[in-house]
């Protein structure tokens, strides 16, 4: 499992989800503490929590929690400027689960992820694609 930075103490939830062993809370935290980092614009703890919410909805076989980690962890490493074909790839995989899940509304917010990438890769071309596919 990905090793995450951590609040000096638990919060009350994550005490109740590890005592009753409850796997999705613990990764609803994870990407909770993510998405809190991202805002702050704090990246490198952002990327771990986000790595370890995708590990932990691998584990679980949650399309949902998948999807939502992948589209933020792409977008935090876009953020970041980090890893930038890890994080087109990851936008991709999202793009196609949201479509999957049927919500446009996600998979239209992680196209317009994907065409920033690409731009930012320097792949203007494909970035065009995807912006015209996004129409």
């Amino acid at each position: 499992m990905v090793n995450q930075p951590k609040p000096k103490r638990p919060s009350l939830a994550e005490q109740i989800f590890t005592a009753t062993k409850d796997s999705l809370g613990l990764a609803a935290i994870s990407a909770n503490r993510a998405e809190l980092y991202d805002e702050q614009k704090n990246y490198a703890p952002a990327i771990a929590s986000w790595k370890a919410a995708l590990a932990q909805f691998q584990a679980l076989h949650d399309p949902a929690g998948i999807t939502r980690a992948l589209a933020g962890l792409g977008r935090v490493l876009l953020a970041a400027n980090q890893e930038l074909a890890n994080a087109e790839e990851l936008l991709r995989r999202a793009v196609h689960n949201y479509r999957l899940l049927q919500k446009p509304k996600q998979a239209q917010a992680a196209l317009e992820l994907l065409v920033q990438c690409l731009n930012s890769e320097g792949k203007q071309k494909e970035a065009e694609a995807v912006r015209e596919e996004a129409r």
